[in-house]
């Protein structure tokens, strides 16, 4: 949860923030959290965290390493997996996923299968 209370208060505009960390941390409540992430993304993600928005077969390695957490209906509580099961789940998997990189990126791909990348600082 620490990983995704850094991306949420770093990346997340400030009016959505109380509510997604409320969502996340309750297990009846993370689907709903999830499902924010299908469309209208750019209301939720804060313009200067957004790197670009590209599809998933342009998703740079760097966003694959490190410790990854994955959050998606399929995967409801913050679920590690490895850096070839990552790639393969954002482009064969559909929206929302988020993953969620200890080295401070995330990837976030839509119903609409629009992937955003982001940056944040794991640290602060």
């Amino acid at each position: 949860m620490d990983l995704i209370k850094a991306f949420v208060e770093q990346c997340i505009v400030y009016e959505r923030q109380s509510r997604l960390l409320f969502e996340f941390s309750s297990p009846k409540k993370r689907a709903k959290a999830i499902d924010r992430f299908s469309h209208g993304v750019d209301s939720l993600i804060k313009k200067q965290s957004i790197v670009s928005i590209t599809n998933s077969s342009n998703v740079p390695s760097e966003y694959f390493e490190g410790d990854l957490v994955v959050l998606s209906y399929s995967h409801i509580m913050d679920t590690k997996i490895s850096c070839s099961e990552a790639k393969e789940y954002i482009q064969m998997g559909s929206g929302p996923i988020i993953i969620i990189s200890s080295v401070g990126k995330a990837i976030i791909k839509t119903e609409d299968f629009d992937v955003y990348l982001i940056k944040f600082d794991v640290l602060k």
